[in-house]
């Protein structure tokens, strides 16, 4: 989960996806894909919380869910964006 976030980190400190090149540049090889949604079970990790905490903040509408048909998807940036407010709050 670590790899995931200094990846995400990465991605905002350049500004630009991995492998998305500007004019004149050559195209560097594409590693792992970055996923934008973790599952419940992987946000949870990321929070060091359990999955029951995750859905309560769900409901309360501390942290943004994506629908996809059935399944619940927590975007990447809403759990960044989560933990910032709650350090900015203390």
């Amino acid at each position: 989960m670590s790899a995931l976030i200094k990846s995400m980190d990465e991605m905002s400190a350049n500004g630009r996806e991995e492998g998305v090149t500007r004019k004149g540049e050559q195209p560097k090889e594409v590693g792992a894909v970055v996923p934008l949604l973790l599952t419940i079970p992987q946000a949870a990790q990321a929070l060091a919380v359990g999955r029951t905490t995750v859905y309560e903040l769900i409901a309360g509408g501390a942290i943004e869910v994506v629908h996809i048909g059935r399944c619940a998807r927590i975007p990447v940036e809403a759990v960044r964006s989560f933990v910032e407010h709650q350090r900015a709050h203390r």
